[in-house]
């Protein structure tokens, strides 16, 4: 018991204070005076008071414990005693040879340590250092203060963290003008929020960056990348190919990949779509797929069948709104997305914004509203949900994965190409060679290429 109050009493007592107290010059000492030649340091935070005065009692007191633990370290580091926390400040004393000097190199380490902390930090930096479990020990850190809302976007790339507690009262944003800024333009910025928040823009504007952030679990985060490091290699060949055939980014097809199958290429519903991008047996057709099980020819069907319902969606619905209702009208088809917009209208909501149309998809599963409807019953919610995972997959996948260069695509096509003729006129050449000639065996020739990352592969024969 004596030593686990003794461990305690450390936690508040300067260890040098205890070691004097446990000798027996100690008990005498009690009444007596002593004078000593030493320096003595107040230490304390700029503009605590303002701060305390802000902000809520956890944060103060989170604000100092971590200072705290930052000056003493310091003082202990150069031999000094700390006398006494006094609100924010810390008085330390330093006696013994060079005390002054030691004093000063305790505030000017202090100092720099404070000047190190990170300020400003990239959050996905940050957080990526707080995950690091191989971390040296001088580089290491138990926790980090970020930002919500770059959280909120950040934490689908770090699974494993999680926000402990929010820190002081929401804040809200603002554009800030000077003094001398021009009135007209304060004036115009006024009137120009004011459009935005009434006619919907800036809530569509909210929802493309976030909506759909809290849509996805910490558990699909880890498994989606754990397999776009396992799997995806196998398959990326074939979403660049996808990509170089119809212009839309690799890495949104292999969200609809991902999504629909997890990237197995063998995968079947009881609904009888199969293959890594789940299509439909008359879907297949028209978009000329023999084999549904072959991940290529799935995965440039797939492609292939997104890019005609995205140019089946009015031209004049922008972008990303244009490619979220051609997803939604890939998982349930484009009548029941006619119905959805039909239905946005009939609500006096926008029926060419995702954000409208995604609250009327959640309603066609009701009699009352599916009954007036041309396309009938739909799973609504399930399509929602299915563009939802899929705008979070690109998220991480866009992050994680760099975009096809189309240009040094193009230009290894046309090499390609070239090899392949050639090879072709050698064959021609040696099947027309004469009887007498071809006694002699000519050595197949194995014609590479040098893709833009510089490694060799084989082209052909």
């Amino acid at each position: 018991k004596a030593v686990k109050e003794n461990n305690i009493l450390k936690m508040y007592v300067d260890e040098n204070v205890l070691n004097f107290m446990g000798g027996r010059e100690y008990e005498a000492s009690l009444m007596a005076n002593e004078t000593i030649e030493a320096s003595v340091a107040f230490i304390d935070i700029c503009s605590f008071t303002s701060i305390s005065e802000k902000e809520t009692p956890d944060t103060v007191v989170t604000l100092l414990n971590q200072y705290f633990d930052l000056m003493a370290k310091e003082i202990i580091a150069q031999n000094g005693l700390i006398d006494k926390f006094i609100g924010d400040c810390v008085m330390a004393v330093f006696k013994g040879q060079f005390h002054l000097d030691r004093a000063i190199d305790a505030c000017l380490g202090i100092r720099n340590k404070i000047e190190a902390l990170p300020q400003n930090t990239d959050p996905d930096a940050l957080l990526k250092k707080l995950e690091a479990a191989d971390a040296p020990p001088a580089e290491a850190i138990d926790f980090a203060l970020v930002d919500a809302s770059a959280f909120a976007i950040d934490k689908r790339l770090h699974p494993d963290l999680a926000a402990a507690f929010n820190v002081g009262r929401e804040r809200k944003l603002a554009w800030g003008f000077s003094s001398a800024a021009d009135y007209d333009l304060q004036q115009s910025a006024v009137v120009f929020f004011d459009k935005i928040r009434n006619n919907g823009t800036l809530a569509r504007l909210v929802d493309r960056y976030y909506g759909h952030v809290n849509r996805i679990q910490a558990v699909d985060s880890e498994a989606v990348i754990e397999k776009i490091e396992t799997i995806l290699p196998k398959l990326r060949s074939y979403f660049h190919e996808a990509q170089q055939l119809t212009g839309v980014d690799w890495r949104l097809l292999a969200a609809v990949g991902y999504q629909e199958s997890h990237w197995d290429q063998f995968a079947t519903s009881p609904t009888g779509v199969r293959g890594l991008m789940m299509l439909t047996d008359d879907t297949a057709d028209r978009m000329g797929v023999k084999n549904r099980l072959d991940a290529r020819e799935s995965i440039i069907g797939g492609a292939k069948y997104l890019l005609k319902l995205r140019d089946t969606v009015p031209e004049r619905i922008a972008e990303p709104d244009r490619t979220w209702l051609a997803l939604a009208a890939y998982n349930q088809g484009y009548g029941h997305l006619e119905d959805a917009r039909i239905l946005a209208a009939r609500l006096k909501t926008n029926a060419d914004s995702w954000l409208d149309v995604r609250k009327a998809y959640s309603k066609l599963h009701q009699p009352e509203i599916y009954e007036s409807l041309k396309h009938g019953y739909a799973r609504g919610e399930e399509a929602v949900q299915f563009v939802e995972n899929i705008r979070n997959y690109t998220d991480i996948l866009t992050k994680l994965e760099k975009p096809l260069d189309m240009d040094a695509a193009f230009t290894a096509a046309l090499d390609d190409a070239a090899l392949l003729a050639a090879s072709k006129r050698r064959l021609n050449l040696k099947a027309n060679l004469p009887a007498t000639q071809t006694k002699t065996p000519i050595k197949p020739a194995v014609a590479t290429t040098t893709d833009f990352t510089g490694s060799s592969s084989p082209a052909g024969q």
